[in-house]
């Protein structure tokens, strides 16, 4: 109302300088980590919170396609690039929680993002000109305090020792350390002149000159004019068109700077890190190797690694490692011989290229530019085949079609965690099934209907861990998405329409994790799942209807070799419901005799996703989910 426009601002990779700063935020976050599984398991509720890897990785997402805020991905430093644009654009304030934007010289109002009331929507507002006036200092001197009072680039813990010296040692005070501080400042050059006696500060603060040119670094960083935009190093078209893409947040933020040769930083996640699932950068390790064969296909530097970081989680420690990638027209998997359980990104072996089954040389890839260009509906079919067969070769786009297209993702990176074989992943078939069916339920729920569901006051272990390795596989389904080129916010292909950047294919379509604890605790006591529910208006669930087909299909597509498919049985009473959690519940849902473990043998058959015809889906899908009424749905008091 008042013509403020909100633009929203995310980094994507890590830069050089910050490396380091990145590594130690990473090792607290295992520590935080050890702590709230530590406590899950001893029936404590966690004091720490740790954001799950969902909101990060798709909240941009949401910002741009459901709410239309202008979002845009930086090529290099955020802070830089906000800072430059608000100058550019004479912005009018930058709300953040970075102290950083006080020493910039940019937009009129730094406004805190912590002290931000929504209801009245006041906030603190941070004068550059105040605290350099209250300090006695000059505004192009605050960049010089910012360092040496520890940011990004100079460590605090590197300066501390000089702040127990200016201070003789004395108790800990900001303001008077500040204070003192800005006298040291006071007495230094300015100009050229502060960059010419660097050394000599660099001897003073660190007791040698060798950090002089962190010190130019870290004074440069907060001058508006210090740095354009990174230019690419390759001559290579379809890096321009990445770069666009990236810039509009229309990419996955990792895709883009992978392509240009940066290292893919794989951060800490909500794992259990006692527990005996793998840890999800591990798992998913085959098809990111994949999808890097699909972005440098035709590559002309003829790159054949990627380099990630990583964190050890036994031993705490950051490290670095090549993915080899394969380029040929082939698309190829990769096997890591000799896992180390302890460090599990060492290897004992190199990295193996094993090329997948049913595809011949040349016979899908066309080449990275004409994959991400041509709107055909011959290319489109190839983008889906593509990216059906990186998840599984016996997958193919028709599979895919059979799905409803708010589900395809999660479907994908289900059949991608089952039908893995080096290593298997350890699932158990109800653990699937749960998340199934919380998918399939979230489609026809309200959010009124899932503020209902009651939430367990302490969460178990591994429905935490098993809800982050499925979310890390989404994200990287949807890298998959966009290296086959489907990044845009609508794209066809037979009658698949997935708007995976779009509200479609987004999580908040397919997961609620009240809902999946709620769903895996009951399929934990071999309840029922579709019991769970008062059917209204439905005096039979016969296979058109939209929830049992596509469990159903899924179910067949989960499969290993030879595991019995049972379905789900009819409900002839539209106001029956399950027994109790404690009671033994007669019918079950594709189990039959004792629980099985799922150990990834591959698919049983090429009807991966049941291949019903086209006008049976679509006849399915005129009759609406909204029928399902999950107004009565009883009490949650399962106890953990």
């Amino acid at each position: 109302d008042i013509g403020v426009e909100l633009i929203f601002y995310f980094d994507s990779y890590i830069t050089p300088q910050k490396i380091y700063e990145w590594k130690d935020r990473q090792k607290m976050r295992v520590e935080e980590q050890k702590e709230i599984f530590t406590s899950l398991r001893e029936g404590v509720l966690p004091k720490a919170h740790l954001m799950p890897p969902l909101l990060g990785a798709c909240g941009r997402f949401f910002l741009k396609y459901v709410l239309r805020c202008k979002v845009v991905l930086t090529l290099g430093e955020c802070d830089e690039e906000m800072v430059r644009y608000a100058r550019d654009k004479d912005v009018f304030a930058i709300l953040s929680q970075d102290t950083d934007f006080v020493i910039h010289e940019g937009a009129r109002y730094y406004l805190a993002m912590r002290s931000l009331d929504l209801k009245t929507m006041n906030t603190k507002n941070f004068s550059r000109l105040g605290l350099a006036r209250t300090l006695s200092l000059k505004p192009e001197q605050l960049p010089l305090l910012a360092t040496l009072m520890g940011n990004d680039i100079i460590s605090y813990d590197s300066v501390k020792p000089f702040h127990d010296r200016i201070c003789l040692g004395r108790s800990f005070d900001i303001s008077k350390r500040v204070t003192k501080l800005a006298n040291f400042v006071k007495s230094q050059p300015e100009g050229r002149l502060l960059f010419e006696k660097l050394p000599d500060i660099s001897f003073r603060v660190f007791g040698h000159p060798f950090m002089s040119n962190d010190l130019k670094q870290s004074i440069m960083s907060y001058i508006s004019n210090a740095s354009g935009f990174p230019e690419d190093t390759k001559d290579w078209e379809v890096l321009r068109i990445a770069r666009e893409r990236h810039m509009s947040c229309d990419l996955p933020p990792i895709l883009y700077p992978v392509m240009r040769g940066q290292p893919y930083e794989l951060r800490v996640g909500l794992e259990d890190l006692g527990g005996d699932m793998e840890p999800a950068a591990k798992v998913y390790l085959a098809l990111r190797q994949k999808i890097y064969g699909i972005l440098f296909h035709d590559d002309p530097t003829g790159q054949s690694t990627v380099d990630e970081w990583y964190t050890s989680f036994v031993t705490n420690l950051t490290k670095r490692k090549y993915v080899k990638l394969f380029n040929t027209p082939k698309l190829a998997g990769t096997r890591t011989k000799g896992w180390s359980r302890l460090f599990w990104f060492a290897t004992d072996g190199e990295v193996g290229v094993r090329i997948l089954t049913g595809l011949t040389e040349g016979d899908l890839h066309p080449g990275l530019l004409e994959l991400w260009t041509q709107d055909t509906p011959e290319m489109n079919l190839r983008r889906w085949e593509i990216f059906s067969r990186t998840i599984s070769p016996r997958l193919s786009a028709a599979d895919f079609d059979k799905v409803p297209s708010r589900l395809v993702v999660p479907a994908a990176a289900l059949c991608y965690l089952v039908n893995k074989v080096d290593p298997p992943t350890d699932l158990e078939e109800w653990e699937v099934s749960a998340y199934i069916s919380q998918a399939v339920l979230i489609g026809s729920m309200t959010m009124e209907l899932l503020c209902k569901i009651s939430s367990v006051s302490i969460p178990d272990c591994r429905v935490v861990h098993l809800s982050s390795l499925i979310g890390r596989g989404v994200t990287t389904v949807q890298l998959l998405l966009a290296a086959c080129g489907l990044p845009l916010e609508q794209v066809r292909s037979l009658d698949i329409a997935l708007t995976y950047l779009g509200g479609r294919g987004m999580p908040w379509n397919y997961f609620d994790g009240v809902l999946f604890h709620r769903q895996y605790l009951l399929a934990k006591q071999q309840e029922d799942l579709l019991l769970e529910m008062e059917i209204r208006k439905i005096n039979d669930l016969d296979q058109d209807d939209p929830v049992t087909m596509f469990q159903t299909r899924i179910s067949k597509t989960l499969q290993p070799r030879n595991m019995e498919v049972s379905h789900s049985p009819k409900i002839t009473n539209p106001h029956q419901v399950s027994p109790s959690p404690t009671e033994t519940s007669p019918r079950q849902i594709g189990r039959t005799g004792s629980r099985r473990r799922i150990h990834s043998r591959g698919l049983g058959n090429d009807d991966c996703l049941g291949r019903e015809p086209n006008q049976r889906l679509a006849q399915a899908n005129k009759k609406s989910c909204c029928q399902l009424d999950f107004t009565n749905i009883r009490p949650w008091n399962v106890p953990v």
